[in-house]
């Protein structure tokens, strides 16, 4: 891992750019206290893909016969008398 100082930084930025891009880590530095850390970028928006996981996930008939009154009638919307 490659640690500098944000002052180096800023004349050598295109190059630490690169160094990310190939897998290094780079760690910028004031005062010799970490501050910050270049990563690359990964755009977070993935498309879906409805049905991807189709016959893959199954839920038992019973999975909920444990629960408590209270939780079942909240998660189905009902209120609750208290």
């Amino acid at each position: 891992m490659k640690i500098i100082n944000i002052d180096q930084a800023q004349t050598q930025l295109y190059q630490l750019i690169e160094s990310v891009c190939n897998g290094e880590g780079v760690v910028l530095s004031e005062a010799e206290n970490p501050v910050a850390r270049l990563v690359v970028y990964q755009d977070a928006k993935q498309n879906r893909q409805p049905g991807l996981w189709e016959g893959q996930v199954v839920m038992a008939e019973d999975f909920d016969d444990d629960f408590p009154n209270e939780v079942l009638a909240v998660s189905m919307g009902h209120e609750t008398s208290a």
